[in-house]
């Protein structure tokens, strides 16, 4: 039987290859397929009376595995289970958006984007599951 271990390795640098921070929020996301960040929604600054979608820029910035700066912005908050998906910001709005737009595409073309499981868990059945370990007061 093969060593599982450095299977484990490979997917483990995988995922911390994938994995952003919005140091606003304190908090962390993974890029996912479709250039989308997904992450949870109290880490990111949004509003639910409808400015988001009637034209008000919510921008926010992360900082990707490389330690460079991007700018995002929401494309889909669900308040009831906590989830956020962010994306490129709209390049069309300005050439600063274009540029950051440009930026965040560039990042997500040398990553590997971590697929997320769609599929139902049997209770009480182990899985792997893979993110990066925190201790308190650690930004890493």
């Amino acid at each position: 039987m093969k060593d599982p271990a450095p299977l484990r390795s490979t997917a483990a640098n995988r995922v911390a290859q994938a994995i952003v921070s919005f140091p606003r929020g304190g908090g962390r996301g993974i890029l996912v397929p479709g250039r989308m960040i997904v992450t949870a929604a109290h880490v990111i600054h949004w509003k639910a009376d409808g400015t988001m979608a009637l034209s008000d820029s919510y921008v926010e910035e992360m900082t990707a595995s490389d330690e460079q700066v991007y700018r995002v912005q929401p494309l889909a908050v669900e308040s009831v289970s906590d989830l956020a998906v962010l994306g490129a910001l709209n390049g069309m709005v300005s050439a600063e958006f274009a540029e950051a737009a440009e930026a965040f595409e560039s990042l997500c073309a040398v990553i590997t984007p971590i697929a997320l499981e769609t599929g139902e868990f049997e209770l009480a059945t182990p899985c792997p599951a893979y993110g990066s370990r925190t201790t308190r007061g650690s930004s890493r």
